[in-house]
């Protein structure tokens, strides 16, 4: 059975339960896209960030590779098209996330498009009619942001486990 990214996964997850929340009387209603002038901040990050870490707070053994080896380090377990996640924010305020288009050879690549912003280190995703928010922290340089979730994963002997991870992105520099 092939393994989904945790962050899709955790994405479509989020999609769908926000798309419940829009349910009304009068049927769905969706949030409108995000418009408006970019700030000074939101310049600053419009660009390529691609995923180069995840690291959960207990140790995981999600190999098939017959050997007992648990680690915090989630990247390291994954294959490189499940690794090849990214996304561009464009100056327009839209913004494409990206899994398997920069390996070769990835059979499930796919991509959610939307709005986004950028506020107080809180960025703001509009998307199939979803609002998404995650509070993300940068390194000191500003080329490296971070954000956690909580996500269930299982490990390669069945047994499912929910813990926090810390995804990690770097900025692309063009």
């Amino acid at each position: 059975m092939k393994k989904m990214n945790v962050l899709m996964k955790s994405l479509l997850v989020c999609t769908a339960l926000f798309m419940m929340g829009c349910n009304t009387d009068d049927g769905i209603t969706c949030p409108d896209p995000i418009t408006g002038e970019l700030t000074a901040e939101e310049t600053d990050f419009t660009g390529s960030w691609v995923l180069t870490g995840m690291e959960a707070n207990d140790e995981l053994d999600i190999t098939d590779d017959n050997k007992d080896n648990p680690s915090k380090d989630i990247f390291a377990q994954y294959s490189e098209c499940q690794r090849d996640l990214v996304y561009e924010f464009l100056n327009s305020r839209s913004y494409a996330f990206k899994q398997g288009t920069i390996s070769t050879d990835c059979e499930n690549k796919q991509s959610v498009t939307g709005t986004w912003s950028l506020n107080a280190k809180v960025l703001t995703f509009v998307s199939s009619c979803s609002t998404q928010n995650i509070t993300i922290a940068f390194n000191e340089e500003e080329d490296k942001f971070t954000y956690f979730a909580v996500v269930n994963i299982r490990e390669v002997n069945g047994l499912v486990k929910s813990t926090k991870i810390t995804f990690t992105f770097d900025k692309i520099q063009a």
